[in-house]
């Protein structure tokens, strides 16, 4: 009995009526423990009047390709187009089909006629939308003819083992597809299943980008596009990919994977899993070793990720899900996973024309050719890897071996990198960090990992695996922060489990930064240097002569790069040392020219200051000549007595003033008369002024002007403002404080009368219509050295701080203080651009000789740009960081940034 009524087969009589419902309950408890596959035929099937009973013991696939079949046969008969295939001469369904319509030779010509309609038709797969190749077409005929096999089973044709008549009629019917599609222009442009090879980057990677258009797609460049836009369902999908390409798995087959049938293997130091052949009731040992080179390809680090985003939790999940690997596809059937596979590649591609090439089968082709290249690997090797039978037993290789750990090792090296395959490998490990930090250790595991599977905690047979995956993951640490200095969530979980367990090592030095931060880094190379000297690709003692020289051929390759970038380096530093000792040379000069101004200065001043004496003197005689009045008390009693002393003494001071302005002047001097006649009254007694004079003539660097001494940092801050006409000595206070003193900021900020806010840009963009403009001791040719210390300054203004200074409303002190902070900030800044641009390395300390002046700042922000472009950066991302850090992207006022004079 079916849900559409009895089954009558059409050569019998119907079979009984069913049995009560309680005889059915307790015969389906009594064989509950064995699948009836008569419940899970499809309605398609039972329509078409196939006997169930002929049904048994076919594979899901099996049934899946015959109901496809019908699919077909249906709509050939149900077509219009009778003229040219006759179909006309047929009921419009299978189910209706007799054995009248197929009798003798009939049968023959109905499958030319479907033949013929199913070969010349355009057919699209549903999951993808892509036609149907030449197998695909050839399954689907094939499959009719089972289908017409199972409805009329007693003809004469399908008695026997008699096919020859089928096997000519098929060949007929691929020849009509083929030149079909050659002549389909539509089919003949579309490739499907372009090898996803490894990793196809090259040094000319940018150059031949340029003359391409585009690179062709590899499996490193998917991988790294899933782990910069890491997420939780991604982890997912970067798992099921990243581990399905390394064991060469079929489109679905990680749908059978199970944590309890997986173990570790301690000979070869890697977890073994019983790994399902779809198509067969075989397993296969599958061996999964860490990638040598590549961590978007390595299935440790992949099931890290996937660990690491909570997929070891199990509450909620169904009893019957639980030891399953990928527990949530467990809903899914086989063709949702291969679409799931082939959407998962589209969707990392870079091009829109390289999705419409990559399928599911993308992964175990491009492996599959790759192992087949390798130096190192048999044929039986490779293909103990991949599930099939050599081609001396199987021409077609589709069948199918159990293979041994073993057997499956060689092609597991190889698909994880190694070029020696039959030597050993090392997976990563917390062994090389000592005993010291196991509690840490453990603790970092559990901040790290959620665990409810019973294999996977500690006890568990696979817990060498947890700890493999949470050493993968710390020793690439410092590759995601190399690879994504800006951030990456896989970063920030890796930061927030080592925040949370308190990680410590006391080898560890005190550094700038959080100091779990710098265990993990400390951590991450150790365990990173471990594995590679461990993984040191030697070849073995009994190797082939050809397999060793291919060997030291690879060690004297990767050495010779490494002296190529170690000279490229050298090249650098030469070339930097030459700047810097061409700079030198000219400072060098500069200082030598202005030590002989000052010491022209300093003859110049002594000179003033000997006829500044020689005055003196001269105003001494003239007030005790004899021509005068020679008692001073009587001199200033005839002063106090006369009605017009105050004209007199007036006089007097205005004649002693000129004489004194008159000798300066002709000496070119613009230093200030200290004597006047004020002082030459109040020291009436002449002993005294004769006194001062020998001493000014004895030592007269004690009246050096004020004027001429240097200014500190605590008198500019107190408002002494620079003084200095060189834009060497300003720093960033006097900068600020000037804009701060004539209340530049503040007027501009009023000038917004739409109640937006000045932006930080007016510090440094000339284009912008409220621009504070220079410094003046800035010259036509150095107004781009003060944009560009302008906008580093403006990097290093926090929005707080920015509203304090357009406001301009805090008090003198407070102010200061903001300049200084501001000051330090900038400086800070500053080294992390430095540090960001590569410019320096990552553990680099701030040095505490760079001074703060905007000279310096420029100079400064002019290496960070060409630090920048030397790493693969064009000028507009450069200026496109600049500005994002400055906080000018959003400003509606200004237009781009512009550090110099533009380029015509």
């Amino acid at each position: 009995a079916t849900p559409y009524g009895l089954y009558v087969p059409p050569w019998g009589r119907a079979p009984a009526a069913p049995a009560p419902a309680n005889a059915r309950n307790t015969q389906a408890s009594a064989t509950s423990n064995r699948r009836d596959n008569t419940n899970a035929l499809s309605p398609v099937l039972l329509e078409a009047g196939l006997d169930p009973t002929a049904l048994l013991g076919l594979s899901d696939s099996a049934l899946d390709i015959r109901r496809t079949a019908i699919v077909y046969l249906n709509r050939f008969l149900g077509s219009s187009d009778s003229d040219f295939y006759y179909n006309d001469r047929y009921p419009t369904s299978v189910g209706a089909l007799t054995a009248e319509h197929v009798a003798g030779e009939l049968l023959k010509k109905f499958l030319s006629h479907y033949g013929l309609w199913l070969a010349t038709n355009r057919h699209k797969a549903k999951n993808t939308g892509n036609a149907l190749q030449v197998g695909a077409l050839e399954d689907y005929f094939k499959a009719s003819k089972e289908v017409l096999k199972h409805k009329f089973g007693s003809h004469e044709l399908f008695k026997g083992n008699t096919d020859w008549w089928f096997s000519e009629l098929k060949g007929k019917f691929v020849t009509a597809c083929v030149r079909c599609q050659k002549n389909d222009q539509e089919t003949a442009e579309l490739r499907q299943a372009y090898p996803l090879y490894r990793d196809l980057s090259t040094n000319d990677t940018a150059v031949r980008a340029c003359y391409l258009g585009t690179l062709p797609v590899d499996a490193k460049t998917v991988g790294m596009s899933m782990i910069s836009t890491m997420d939780s369902p991604t982890a997912r999908r970067f798992a099921e990919h990243t581990i399905g390409r390394n064991v060469i798995a079929r489109s679905s087959e990680h749908f059978f994977a199970r944590w309890d049938e997986g173990a570790f293997d301690p000979r070869f130091r890697c977890p073994d899993f019983d790994w399902q052949i779809i198509k067969q009731l075989d397993k296969q040992c599958m061996l999964v070793y860490c990638d040598l080179h590549l961590y978007c390809l390595c299935p440790i680090f992949a099931f890290g990720v996937f660990f690491l985003y909570g997929n070891l939790e199990r509450s909620g999940v169904d009893e019957k899900k639980k030891p399953f690997i990928f527990f949530y596809l467990q809903s899914l059937n086989q063709k949702s996973l291969s679409k799931r596979q082939t959407d998962t590649i589209r969707s990392h591609c870079p091009h829109p024309e390289q999705k419409k090439m990559m399928s599911s089968k993308s992964t175990k082709k491009a492996v599959m050719t790759e192992n087949r290249m390798h130096p190192d690997l048999s044929i039986k090797e490779e293909q103990n890897r991949s599930g099939h039978t050599g081609s001396d037993t199987n021409a077609n290789a589709e069948g199918y071996v159990c293979a041994t750990p073993a057997a499956s090792h060689p092609a597991a090296m190889a698909v994880s990198g190694y070029k020696n395959c039959h030597g050993e490998a090392w997976p990563y490990n917390f062994e090389c960090l000592g005993l010291a930090v196991v509690d840490d250790v453990k603790r970092l595991i559990g901040k790290l990992f959620t665990i409810d599977v019973p294999q996977l905690k500690e006890g568990g047979k696979l817990y060498p695996l947890t700890l493999m995956a949470a050493a993968r993951l710390v020793g690439t640490f410092h590759l995601l922060m190399k690879d994504f200095p800006n951030g990456n969530p896989i970063i920030s979980k890796i930061l927030k489990g080592a925040q949370e367990a308190g990680v410590e090592d006391a080898r560890v030095t005190q550094t700038p930064g959080p100091r779990h931060q710098a265990v993990l880094l400390f951590w991450s190379r150790k365990i990173h240097e471990d594995f590679k000297s461990k993984n040191r690709e030697l070849p073995l003692p009994d190797a082939s002569v050809a397999t060793q020289l291919s060997s030291v051929g690879e060690e004297l390759r990767a050495t010779t790069n490494k002296l190529d970038g170690v000279n490229e380096k050298v090249d650098k530093l030469e070339a930097n040392m030459e700047l810097i000792m061409g700079h030198f040379n000219l400072q060098a000069n500069e200082m030598k020219k202005l030590k002989a101004d000052n010491e022209c200065k300093d003859n110049e001043i002594a000179r003033l200051r000997r006829e500044l004496a020689k005055q003196k003197r001269a105003n001494l005689c003239l007030l005790s000549s004899p021509k005068t009045p020679s008692n001073s008390s009587s001199t200033l009693r005839l002063h106090r007595d006369s009605p017009c002393d105050g004209d007199s003494q007036a006089s007097k001071r205005q004649r002693t003033s000129d004489l004194t302005t008159q000798t300066a002047a002709e000496n070119g001097s613009t230093m200030t008369a200290v004597e006047n006649g004020d002082d030459m009254e109040a020291s009436s007694p002449m002993n005294e002024a004769a006194a001062r004079t020998e001493s000014a003539e004895e030592n007269p660097t004690d009246e050096i002007s004020a004027n001429q001494t240097q200014q500190t940092l605590a008198q500019v801050l107190n408002g002494g403002g620079a003084s200095t006409n060189t834009i060497g000595g300003i720093e960033v206070v006097h900068e600020l404080y000037r804009l701060w003193k004539d209340g530049t900021l503040a007027v501009k900020a009023g000038t917004l009368d739409d109640g937006s806010v000045l932006p930080k840009s007016v510090l440094f963009d000339s284009n912008h219509d409220l621009f504070v403009d220079y410094h003046p001791a800035f010259k036509d040719n150095e107004q781009a050295k003060y944009k560009r210390a302008m906008t580093l300054v403006a990097m290093g203004i926090s929005k707080d701080q920015w509203r304090q200074l357009i406001a301009g409303d805090l008090e003198d002190k407070p102010m200061r203080e903001l300049f200084a902070e501001i000051s330090k900030s900038t400086m800070e800044k500053a080294f992390t651009l430095e540090i960001q641009s590569k410019l320096k390395p990552a553990n680099a300390k701030p040095s505490r000789r760079l001074q703060t002046t905007l000279s310096s700042l420029s100079a400064r922000l002019v290496n960070i740009r060409k630090s920048y472009k030397t790493h693969g950066k064009s000028d507009l991302e450069v200026d496109n960081i600049f500005a994002r850090e400055s906080g000018s992207v959003s400003s509606s006022r200004q237009s781009t940034l512009s550090f110099g004079t533009a380029r015509r």
